[in-house]
């Protein structure tokens, strides 16, 4: 909260254009395509520390921006490219059947930034893919794209982890129609996202 609200009161009284990266996390993830107006209801210590972040920012009236993402995915470095190589290893896999994820690819989140970045208009903008589908549901899609035998995903409920329940989202998907607007596109699918990677 701190250290984002020092660098943009320090350029707030010139022209300088100031982009703050969020998340959906400051939404409590009980609804589909939460609206950008939505108040923040985050259940997550992460998710209200970012909201509080925004508040901040929006409250010094300066030339500020606000995107929020759902989960970004980095080529080679997350769980989906974990779980091609466990696969190909024909090693088994688990993978949460009520654990929802509206995952949008590295490339595009960039190309969402600088679209902010040249917009002329301020305020919050969203992107996260166009719908909401499980970590079950996705890993069976990688099954399906590199033909690996679908009895290796093993379905569990993130209930029965050792996870908190305030990091349990339903739907991570957001309202994302300013950004699709700028971008001229609509939203891929989360599945494009997999195809993208492999």
């Amino acid at each position: 909260v701190n250290s984002p609200l020092r660098l943009a009161k320090h350029y707030a009284g010139s022209k300088t254009k100031i982009v703050f990266l969020s998340t959906n996390a400051i939404f409590n993830g009980q609804n589909p395509f939460e609206s950008a107006t939505t108040p923040s209801n985050a259940l997550s210590e992460y998710g209200k520390l970012k909201a509080e972040a925004e508040k901040e920012l929006i409250n010094l009236a300066a030339n500020i921006s606000i995107i929020r993402f759902s989960k970004i995915i980095v080529p080679k470095e997350n769980i989906f490219a974990n779980w091609f190589f466990s696969l190909q290893a024909g090693q088994s896999i688990n993978a949460f059947t009520d654990q929802f994820i509206s995952p949008i690819h590295l490339k595009l989140s960039i190309q969402a930034i600088h679209a902010v970045i040249e917009d002329s208009d301020n305020g919050i903008y969203q992107l996260s893919a166009n719908r909401d589908v499980s970590y079950f549901e996705m890993a069976k899609e990688i099954a399906a794209l590199n033909k690996f035998p679908e009895e290796l995903i093993v379905p569990i409920s993130i209930y029965e982890q050792d996870i908190p329940h305030n990091e349990i989202f339903r739907y991570a998907s957001l309202d994302s129609s300013r950004v699709e607007t700028l971008l001229n596109m609509k939203l891929p699918s989360p599945y494009t996202v997999l195809n993208n990677l492999f």
